[in-house]
């Protein structure tokens, strides 16, 4: 994410144009437990199994028709998996954990990036809807008040959903 927002900045710049934190977005998902360890239970489960392999990269392309995974939860829809040495992501969620474990990671994502708006989903539809609930208000209560003003002049805004 670093560096994608590094390049955009940098077309920013030659189109004459500088981008405020408000202008830079990361939409991602957030599981919020008591412990990391529940927290990690928790995400295990958080996509359908079909579709975990998205939170261990790479990500199939939309054409292609043979699979060169070896996840066992590969798509089987007929689309390839991009060899490419860039994966999807970094492996696990950016914002799972306890609530000092999440914020710690927001704190390092907004360093590393920039980034002053946060859109976190809190579920995929696989997590039971009492651990939904507890996510949002672990959010809510124990991370939103200490990372509502990371940045410099103007506070990050944190917008979430349960959908």
């Amino acid at each position: 994410m670093a560096d994608t927002v590094a390049t955009y900045r940098a077309e920013a710049a030659a189109a004459g144009w500088e981008p405020t934190p408000d202008h830079l977005v990361y939409r991602g998902f957030a599981v919020v437990a008591d412990t990391d360890e529940r927290a990690a239970e928790l995400e295990a489960a958080f996509l359908p199994p079909g579709l975990r392999f998205l939170l261990e990269g790479p990500v199939p392309p939309l054409h292609g028709s043979a699979v060169s995974a070896t996840s066992p939860e590969a798509p089987t829809d007929g689309h390839t998996l991009d060899s490419s040495p860039v994966p999807f992501g970094v492996g696990r969620m950016l914002f799972a954990g306890s609530p000092n474990t999440v914020v710690e990671r927001i704190r390092e994502f907004h360093a590393a990036t920039g980034v002053g708006v946060i859109d976190v989903m809190f579920s995929a539809g696989q997590t039971p809807d009492e651990d939904v609930r507890r996510s949002v208000e672990l959010f809510g209560r124990e991370v939103l008040p200490r990372i509502r003003d990371l940045g410099a002049a103007q506070p990050a805004r944190v917008m979430a959903s349960t959908a």
